[in-house]
């Protein structure tokens, strides 16, 4: 049998009210038939889910199968699960609330067939709703895109990537061990094995991306802040092996800020006091005292820093 180009991947859970537009979305890509082959995922839905997936690709012109868990596995396991059973060169990862917008698929194919191998995955611009906002992350375009990955504003939502199914299994997949950010640890490890992202784009967005519906399996604990600081300590550990250099010390300040917000540690103070004195301590020391004495005080107790820098961050 011969293989498709790309297989789209669709993890649903609880997903009847959207999983038919996900669907459609991938047929509207009017790739040739033998081009890509859909796995929908059925996390252990409650609902029609499945029923309502199998009558939407039923006039599929791709091959399709539908995969029912009894109990749900959560984002990471369900992907998992279309990965390993994926024939495509290339993966589609489409959450069942999300759509694709026509033409994306064929032109990520059309750079996909020219990228060097290191190329792991290529993204487009992605739009989210509600609010119209339209995000195209400078990662690809960074000297250092591991730190622009993890600083704030580098999240590339998954649905907007293509991802070359050899570099997935070589990172062992997603793990499943993240719950919340299984996506960003995924593409850390892409980053952190060597592997590249390309962009493209498209001019557009190439993915709708519906923030709100829940339609992967996730715990509602308070586990988020851990999962960021343990993916923040695991880049930590690499870039002090290569020298720590000052934008990621910022990036790491950030983050361990935030966490500590939200659920206080004594390993996460540990980490943000050996990181020393930066521009980005000094607006976090300033939020949690609530006004904008952290640069003089800062300044007293580490007299090499620069209160006039400091005092211009933490205003900010």
């Amino acid at each position: 049998m011969i293989r498709p180009e790309m297989t789209a991947v669709v993890p649903a859970h609880a997903a009847e009210a959207h999983v038919a537009r996900a669907l459609q979305s991938l047929l509207d890509q009017h790739l040739s038939p033998g081009a890509m082959e859909i796995i929908v995922v059925d996390d252990g839905s409650p609902d029609r889910t499945a029923e309502i997936a199998r009558a939407t690709l039923q006039r599929s012109p791709y091959a399709w199968q539908i995969v029912a868990n009894a109990q749900a596995r959560g984002a990471a396991g369900a992907r998992n699960q279309g990965l390993n059973l994926a024939r495509g060169e290339w993966l589609q990862f489409l959450d069942a609330d999300d759509e694709l917008v026509p033409g994306k698929l064929r032109a990520q194919l059309a750079q996909a067939r020219v990228a060097p191998d290191k190329t792991a995955v290529i993204y487009s611009e992605f739009r989210r709703e509600p609010g119209r906002a339209v995000h195209f992350p400078a990662v690809a375009a960074a000297v250092d895109p591991l730190t622009s990955l993890l600083a704030g504003d580098g999240f590339i939502q998954i649905g907007a990537q293509l991802v070359r199914r050899q570099a997935a299994l070589a990172i062992g997949g997603f793990d499943p061990a993240f719950k919340h950010i299984e996506d960003v640890d995924f593409l850390q490890r892409l980053l952190m094995t060597g592997h590249r992202l390309e962009a493209l784009a498209l001019g557009a967005p190439g993915l709708i991306f519906h923030q709100g519906a829940q339609t992967v399996a996730r715990p509602t604990t308070p586990a988020f802040h851990d999962e960021v600081s343990r993916s923040l300590a695991t880049a930590e550990t690499m870039w002090r092996r290569n020298g720590l250099t000052a934008l990621q010390a910022e990036v790491l300040v950030q983050g361990y800020a935030m966490c500590i917000r939200k659920a206080p540690s004594e390993d996460l103070g540990k980490r943000l006091d050996a990181l020393g004195p930066t521009r980005g301590k000094l607006g976090w020391l300033a939020r949690l005292l609530g006004h904008y004495d952290a640069a003089r005080v800062l300044s007293r107790l580490r007299p090499t820093f620069a209160p006039s820098a400091a005092a211009s961050r933490a205003g900010s």
